[in-house]
């Protein structure tokens, strides 16, 4: 996805509980990536580390620094798949599909855009 020349990485999804709200918990992952020293080179460049907030319980958050549900997430098997690992019920509350819905959906568009 994105810029492809560059080391591989690990992908992963962890589900957690917080009592920060949707903006603490950014402020809170931007600290731990600067703090692991993650450096900004371009648009989908190499980092060190990055953390995505991917669902926020049920909740639809559309402000400028931060999109919940995670807008391209449905788009890519790097992240449905791990995500299918914790809760594949679980339901997007945008479009009203599991994650194993998304999943059917992403094989499908592939198929497709193959035959394109």
């Amino acid at each position: 996805m994105g810029y492809e020349n560059q080391e591989d990485f690990i992908n992963t999804v962890l589900k957690g509980y917080t009592v920060l709200s949707p903006l603490e918990l950014l402020d809170f992952t931007k600290s731990i990536e600067k703090e692991i020293g993650r450096v900004y080179r371009f648009h989908w460049g190499p980092r060190e580390i990055d953390i995505d907030i991917l669902f926020f319980d049920d909740l639809v958050v559309d402000i400028e620094n931060l999109k919940i549900p995670h807008p391209r997430l449905h788009e890519r098997d790097f992240v449905l798949l791990p995500l299918k690992d914790l809760d594949e019920n679980f339901i997007h509350p945008i479009f009203n599909k599991t994650v194993k819905e998304l999943i059917k959906d992403l094989k499908m568009k592939s198929i497709i855009d193959k035959l394109d």
